[in-house]
């Protein structure tokens, strides 16, 4: 993972240092790389993440747009709303989705860009209605060396985990989701109502997708998420389970 880890970062920097002043504000980064960039932000160490996933105001921006940002980066087309980019692992060397097929999988290393927006309309993107919430408010930057990302705020990517990590198939993205949802719940008190003595009972009205995600915790401890989330942060499932409980 870490040097997948380092890819990614290496491209998401390029990708959005490559924007002009007018996109900035309506092209933004969410998912595991913003969550680890706003707990920087407080002091806390984070896992990075392997992709990257990026959304933007379709009010604002064209996906034909997206699609030549995309490609200008050597991003190739993967799937529904993926892109991917290939290394050869012992040398460096980026290849092609064809030219990768002549590798075997333990020389190759993946980095993912997935495209979303606060619409359902075209098929070559993640609808995530969350994110309207972005566009609608004050933004929320995140200074990243010599440059300033748009990020949705703490509230909006809690949603955005409940919510993902609930519809997941794939077991790994599943513990991922966890393993960035929690930090969010433990480090950021303003998510919380608080009792008299100061303790979390549980969250804000406004966030939205808490009943559903309470309903899974039980299946997401039996599929192993939870136990598999704790080894990526390196603590217990206990200490895990003793906040999303509490939701």
């Amino acid at each position: 993972m870490i040097e997948e880890a380092a890819y990614s970062r290496l491209y998401l920097y390029d990708l959005f240092k490559s924007l002009v002043e007018s996109e900035r504000k309506n092209i933004g980064l969410m998912g595991g790389w913003a969550i680890h960039f706003l707990l920087d932000e407080i002091g806390v160490k984070h896992i990075g993440s392997r992709d990257i996933d990026i959304f933007f105001n379709p009010e604002k921006i064209s996906y034909k747009r997206i699609v030549e940002l995309v490609k200008s980066h050597k991003f190739e087309p993967h799937s529904t709303f993926r892109w991917v980019r290939i290394i050869r692992r012992s040398d460096g060397i980026e290849l092609t989705l064809e030219e990768s097929k002549s590798y075997p999988l333990f020389d190759l290393v993946y980095v993912y860009l997935d495209v979303a927006a606060p619409i359902s309309s075209q098929k070559k993107i993640m609808p995530l209605k969350q994110l309207a919430k972005v566009f609608r408010s004050d933004p929320n930057w995140y200074r990243l060396e010599d440059i300033e990302i748009l990020m949705p705020s703490v509230e909006v990517m809690v949603e955005l985990k409940l919510y993902s990590s609930v519809g997941r198939i794939d077991e790994f993205k599943r513990a991922k989701d966890i393993a960035d949802l929690f930090p969010l719940l433990q480090r950021f008190p303003k998510l919380w109502k608080m009792n008299a003595e100061g303790r979390r009972i549980s969250l804000i009205n406004e966030i939205e997708g808490r009943d559903k995600f309470k309903e899974n915790i039980g299946e997401f401890m039996k599929l192993g998420s939870i136990k598999d989330a704790a080894n990526m942060l390196g603590i217990s499932s206990t200490t895990i389970l003793s906040v999303l409980e509490k939701i």
